[in-house]
């Protein structure tokens, strides 16, 4: 199996024109075909805005019982050179303003056994867009089909 079979990208539903308005949430994804979830974010523009990313489990693909759980970040903070892996607490990452990070990476690799669903969770606290293109990372796929199938639900 190559690596390209064992990695999908899916839309996370944030809106790129401002990842932190309204508090959006990125879209659920059933971690019982992809054990691992990843948000990763490209800052493009918006150096005054900031906002907290917090991941969190779930009961079901409507996110009921949703609870914040820990989770990893990668980030970069110019080019595409990632620093190391830290972990990060339930109170979620702290996107700070300013030009720095250009890209960050947040990790979900475990969750509580009875809540399999994982979202990202934002909140703006720096009321400024923050101009970004993101995407879910869907790592070690449970299922490795010719046929594309859906990790959301």
């Amino acid at each position: 199996m190559n690596q390209l079979q064992r990695i999908s990208f899916a839309p996370s539903g944030l809106a790129g024109a401002d990842i932190f308005n309204t508090g959006p949430s990125t879209d659920l994804v059933n971690r019982a075909k992809a054990k691992s979830v990843g948000l990763l974010i490209q800052h493009k523009s918006g150096d005054t805005g900031a906002g907290t990313i917090v991941a969190k489990a779930a009961s079901n693909a409507a996110g009921d019982n949703a609870e914040a759980i820990e989770c990893k970040v990668r980030v970069a903070s110019s080019g595409n050179q990632f620093g190391p892996v830290a972990n990060v607490t339930t109170s979620g990452y702290s996107f700070p303003a300013g030009s720095s990070p250009k890209q960050v990476l947040l990790i979900i690799d475990k969750n509580p056994a009875d809540k399999p669903f994982v979202f990202f969770d934002t909140t703006e606290t720096v009321d400024s867009p923050v101009v970004a293109d993101t995407c879910l990372v869907l790592g070690d796929l449970a299922w490795l089909t010719d046929t594309q199938l859906d990790c959301l639900s």
